[in-house]
């Protein structure tokens, strides 16, 4: 199949400039004035422009200049080129306007925490994109009504709503850590000695963590000892990792890689799978506007 040549040089800016002023004035010295160029810089850019395209474009008369034939359907191209441009350009203003505005989303701290939201960032950064985000951070319970009042316009739960449309994100591991290595959980008892700190959703990771272990399925939170509670992630897992020897937490492994990698706080073990719980995304309605589609749409590009 014969491929089609892509020609552009003789589009030059500056010539095409005094062509069409030449065009509009019939004259050089008028269309020197109006482009802001000189006389001989006019004569010298048409002159230019018909070497390139190997035809006269103007003859000179007793009345001054007229437009050959040649001349007369290049106007007509560049007034057709002219007219293409202005509808591009409004196109891509219309483009660019589904992708800016504001976005207002929900989602837990451990959210937060996630490489999801620094890349996201990075995608607003590299594609130019002029949304505004409007981000709360919230439990599964204000969320989820924060979603159905038309507050925000989606959110992200870490268990899916009965009243709410809910689409499937990604898993989350929820693990126990303290500041000892080397520990392990076999049995209920063994908790006796442990002291909580409470954080805003661990008692979410806490059941999903037992769940998934024979030994441990029937512990109930309200039987475990509390050492303290703080309304933050990172806050809580300062305090195990400077806290007593028997102070732990329940928390998304991804919010303590690199204090697990540096040994500032390690995980506690039990026997049984990985506590692996589903992240939804949920929406009141499933007529969304572009800019919140274009959104959701970047976050699930990045599984």
């Amino acid at each position: 199949m014969k491929t089609s040549r892509f020609h552009l040089s003789w589009i030059d800016p500056v010539a095409s400039k005094a062509f069409w002023f030449a065009c509009e004035t019939l004259n050089f010295s008028k269309a020197a004035q109006e482009a802001g160029m000189t006389q001989s810089g006019i004569s010298k850019s048409i002159a230019k422009l018909e070497a390139s395209l190997e035809v006269k474009l103007f003859v000179r008369g007793p009345r001054g200049l007229t437009l050959t034939k040649s001349g007369q359907v290049l106007k007509s191209h560049l007034e057709d080129m002219n007219e293409k441009f202005l509808m591009l350009s409004t196109h891509l203003k219309d483009e660019k306007n589904l992708v800016s505005g504001v976005v207002k989303y929900a989602m837990p701290e451990s959210c937060l925490m996630s490489p999801h939201f620094s890349r996201l960032l990075e995608m607003r950064k590299s594609c130019g994109s002029e949304i505004d985000l409007q981000v709360t951070i919230a439990t599964n319970q204000k969320i989820e009504s924060l979603v159905a009042d038309g507050k925000v316009d989606f959110g992200f739960m870490t268990c899916e709503p009965e009243n709410l449309i809910s689409k499937p994100y990604c898993l989350e591991e929820y693990i126990l850590i303290g500041n000892q290595p080397n520990r392990r959980i076999e049995s209920e008892h063994e908790f006796s000695d442990l002291r909580i700190i409470q954080n805003p959703d661990w008692t979410i990771y806490f059941n999903k963590w037992k769940q998934l272990s024979n030994s441990l399925r029937n512990l109930k939170s309200i039987s475990l000892n509390s050492a303290c509670s703080i309304s933050d992630l990172r806050g809580a897992v300062t305090f195990v990792a400077n806290g007593l020897p028997n102070e732990v937490t329940f928390i998304p492994r991804h919010c303590v890689l690199h204090e697990l990698e540096k040994g500032l706080v390690h995980e506690i073990t039990r026997a049984g799978k990985p506590a692996l719980n589903q992240i939804y995304n949920t929406y009141a309605t499933r007529k969304l506007s572009d800019r919140v589609k274009y959104i959701t749409d970047q976050f699930y590009q990045m599984l």
